[in-house]
């Protein structure tokens, strides 16, 4: 294998990102909350269906043992194939809506989003060991950026649709046509998705694999410190996100179409963040790029909280431009922490079971940080004016603490040579 050379065919795991980002930035992303928002659900319904994706992930390991023993493809395929049949349901639901009441709109909306998560956390451990089987150590960095290239203009597409459709006040009909569109995307993905090369491992290195618990895991000190700073940011982001939007909507007044709008200038952003770091990252290393992205999350979070307790004139302009702002440094960290977990979990006996422990514990905290802070933020409600406040606060201060733990986080040098 050339390793400076992206492997052939690689251009199918491209195409299958792009599509399937159009799906999940309308599944998982500001469309779905506001479809929950419009439907009358509570913060803690909010929290729960922001969380979902996270939490659900912890079934990976019920699934690194079935995706050694078919590959890890046809995990994928699997797992897949039946997420994008949930979303045809999910399409139905806003044509439902005027017949039934509307908890029970809710709890259809819950369940659908509950199914849907179940089947990608199973599946989705695949996708690193096996794209990392094929794609050479050295250009991860490359390989990463033209794939989070991909994906940032696939959201930006979708959401700049889904943003004019509800721009047209078509009611919640909208939201049929935008969930729609979800489901035709993650159908057409599937068929790149069947096409991305991939390398099965051979029988002695599944043997050694499998010799690989756990528990080996967690006795190795350098990578356990990636998990716990990583752990750290999901609690924080998990919940930051969808309780942002709801701030901005109902506190701030910023219009439900311009949310949507905000999300595809994210996403520009994002693309330019890829663009200036393509090139450096392979060499300069990832913790560098954390660092920048840490800096800016300190300066995110005190401007949260002075938006929420001061409630100033220019709030609504201001968290415009907070939104838009964090693609670029939300682009940054994933392309780094990407990397740094690809070159310290794949290269090594039993990486399927570093990299399935790694998104577990991450995951879990991530799932289980916006329902509390759902259920935190409606009791703070009833017993505060400015139950946001105290939110923004308390992320600020645990975004504090993952400073100290990425002080402490070691790359190692061999991952900054090319």
């Amino acid at each position: 294998m050339n390793e400076d050379k992206l492997p052939t065919g690689i251009h199918n795991a491209f195409l299958f990102q792009a599509l399937n980002a159009v799906s999940f930035n309308i599944a998982l992303g500001s469309p779905l909350i506001l479809f929950a928002r419009d439907l009358g659900a509570s913060a803690s319904v909010i929290g729960l269906l922001g969380g979902l994706t996270a939490l659900l992930s912890t079934l990976q390991l019920v699934a690194v043992p079935l995706g050694e023993r078919w590959g890890w493809r046809n995990l994928m395929l699997r797992g897949w194939s039946g997420r994008v049949g949930t979303l045809l349901f999910l399409a139905t639901i806003p044509l439902t809506v005027s017949l039934v009441p509307p908890v029970v709109s809710v709890a259809m909306l819950v369940g659908c989003m509950v199914v849907f998560n179940a089947i990608r956390g199973f599946a989705a451990g695949a996708w690193i060991p096996m794209i990392a089987s094929v794609v050479p150590r050295a250009i991860r960095g490359r390989y990463l950026t033209i794939d989070r290239a991909f994906q940032a203009v696939a959201a930006v597409l979708s959401f700049a649709l889904t943003g004019t459709l509800l721009s047209l006040n078509l009611g919640l009909v909208t939201f049929a046509i935008v969930f729609g569109l979800s489901f035709a995307s993650g159908a057409a993905s599937l068929y790149f998705l069947n096409r991305v090369p991939y390398v099965l491992p051979t029988r002695e290195a599944m043997v050694e694999n499998a010799n690989v618990g756990f528990a080996d895991v967690l006795k190795d000190g350098p990578f356990m410190r990636l998990i716990t700073y990583s752990f750290l940011v999901q609690i924080v982001f998990a919940a930051t996100t969808p309780f942002a939007i709801v701030f901005s909507g109902n506190v701030l007044g910023v219009p439900s179409e311009a949310l949507v709008w905000l999300s595809a200038a994210s996403s520009v952003l994002g693309m330019l963040a890829l663009a200036v770091m393509r090139r450096r990252v392979d060499v300069r290393g990832s913790k560098p790029l954390l660092r920048y992205a840490f800096i800016w999350w300190v300066v995110l979070f005190v401007l949260w909280t002075v938006l929420a307790v001061a409630r100033p004139a220019f709030g609504a302009p201001l968290a415009v431009a907070i939104l838009a702002i964090h693609g670029f440094f939300a682009a940054i960290y994933d392309l780094a922490a990407t990397r740094l977990l690809m070159n310290m979990a794949y290269d090594r006996n039993g990486s399927a079971r570093f990299l399935t422990l790694q998104s577990v514990i991450v995951n879990l905290g991530g799932g289980l940080a916006p329902i509390l802070w759902g259920l935190a933020i409606d009791s703070l409600g009833r017993v505060t004016t400015n139950p946001f406040g105290w939110f923004f606060a308390a992320q600020l201060a645990i975004v504090g603490v993952a400073g100290f733990t990425l002080w402490r986080l070691r790359e190692p040098v061999m991952d900054n040579r090319h």
